[in-house]
């Protein structure tokens, strides 16, 4: 039973690393794109959009700003093990709050 504490340590950095993102990057005038890539084992495309809608909506909260989305899109399909999509690509806007 000595293995277990051993899976249990290592096992969120495996999962952890199984992540990939392009960060958020300028695509024109206000607008924005960023791509995350999430392993199917730790939530695919759904979790891919989650991360992606989180990160874009702070990027603009940072600026002062509010987050539109323009384009949004699943992708990256896994053909290996068959588990559905894997990214997720957003493309955005930060616009001014209204008064």
């Amino acid at each position: 039973m000595r293995i277990f504490p051993v899976i249990a340590a290592v096992l969120p950095i495996f999962l952890g690393a199984c992540t990939v993102s392009s960060g958020v990057l300028p695509a024109g005038p206000d607008t924005y794109t960023i791509t995350e890539k999430v392993s199917p084992l730790t939530g695919g495309s759904t979790e891919a959009k989650r991360v992606a809608l989180t990160k874009a909506n702070d990027f603009c909260a940072e600026k002062g700003r509010v987050f539109v989305p323009s384009v949004m899109k699943e992708g990256g399909y896994d053909y290996t093990f068959k588990s559905g999509n894997t990214e997720y690509l957003l493309t955005f806007q930060c616009r001014p709050r209204n008064p």
